[in-house]
């Protein structure tokens, strides 16, 4: 794949990279949140049906403007927020679920158009982690493969999956929350499908609040960068809407997964826990584990590995001294590839 670096030299790359820094922590004087309520709930046992028993997502559909600026004053995003309160009426495994993500939320590459990006590709240590200690070198990282990456923020700054699209021929299905951080995404053109939502912590469609100013979060998930939250004070959150991983996966044709990236500030315990195991392909895991039960209440790091455990796949840490991050590989990967990691291997019976 051909792609055109933008940066010259070493000033230019720290430049960009400061101004990455200060757009992704707005002040809050920079942003017109909407004020929306969260009890938009339904009655869905009311609801009427056609014949094909489909509901109308569109009834009580409500909009939202949504205007950011970056510490300049210039807008960087603009647009309208739709909810739309019966679409958490349908099941994860409701095709019609599937068919309005298919046709309403989905971003598709300009296939026209090469890759692009800001800065010089760096090497992420997941990533190296995942070449090294799962398939054992890049001359045996399979080519072609398929990713999914959530919490992808710009599709450039710290992405873990940018490298194996460049070097590896990989292409895939980046997700991100943030508006701002998702139209960065959008300039890239990666070679992805790319989902403006945040995943569901239910197995239906339901809505949360997104906080954009990670130091008002509290306790020791402060520090952390924009994310879902269930805090007190929500004069810094904005409600989204948030779809199942597994009904944007069903939507795109679920398709094997050779790394699924989690990185979602704390929610990744309650993400995990919708997926149906015996429904998808996914054989890696690059999962986000230290904020786990600190920013939303509910589970910790070493239950995500007991989870993870009980549905068929094994543990190894990643490298880092900071223990943030955990890889899980599925049973069969680890004898494929005879995976042993680096500090800890598991027997496999």
């Amino acid at each position: 794949m051909r792609y055109y670096p933008r940066w010259r030299n070493l000033l230019l790359l720290v430049v960009i990279l400061t101004g990455l820094f200060s757009l992704l922590f707005l002040n809050v004087r920079d942003i017109n949140l909407p004020l929306i309520a969260i009890d938009d709930a339904v009655d869905c046992d009311s609801i009427k049906k056609d014949f094909q028993g489909r509901i109308d997502i569109n009834e009580n559909m409500r909009d939202f403007g949504l205007t950011l600026y970056d510490q300049y004053g210039k807008i960087i995003v603009d647009e309208k927020l739709y909810f739309r309160p019966n679409l958490n009426c349908l099941d994860q495994e409701d095709r019609q679920l599937w068919e309005f993500i298919k046709s309403k939320l989905l971003q598709l590459p300009r296939q026209d158009q090469p890759l692009f990006i800001a800065q010089p590709i760096v090497k992420n240590d997941q990533t190296r982690d995942i070449i090294d200690l799962v398939y054992g070198g890049p001359t045996k990282v399979p080519r072609g493969g398929f990713y999914l990456e959530a919490g992808s923020l710009d599709g450039e700054l710290q992405s873990v999956t940018l490298e194996l699209e460049i070097e590896f021929g990989w292409k895939g299905l980046l997700v991100e929350a943030n508006p701002q951080e998702f139209r960065s995404g959008l300039e890239t053109n990666r070679n992805a499908i790319m989902v403006n939502t945040c995943l569901g912590l239910k197995q239906h469609p339901h809505f949360s609040h997104f906080n954009f100013f990670p130091s008002s979060r509290t306790g020791e998930g402060k520090g952390a960068m924009p994310g879902l939250s269930v805090e007190d004070d929500l004069s810094n959150t904005m409600e989204m809407q948030c779809l199942p991983v597994y009904s944007i996966l069903a939507a795109i044709g679920n398709p094997k997964i050779n790394i699924f990236v989690l990185d979602v500030e704390g929610a990744e315990f309650h993400i995990l826990r919708t997926i149906p195991w015996s429904k998808v392909d996914i054989e890696i895991l690059t999962v986000e584990t230290n904020l786990v039960g600190r920013v939303i209440p509910g589970g910790s790091q070493e239950e995500v590995r007991e989870y993870m455990e009980s549905v068929g796949y094994i543990w190894f840490p990643h490298r880092e001294k900071e223990h943030q991050n955990d890889m899980f590989v599925r049973k069969d990967i680890v004898k494929k590839y005879r995976v042993s990691g680096i500090y800890r291997a598991k027997t496999i019976l």
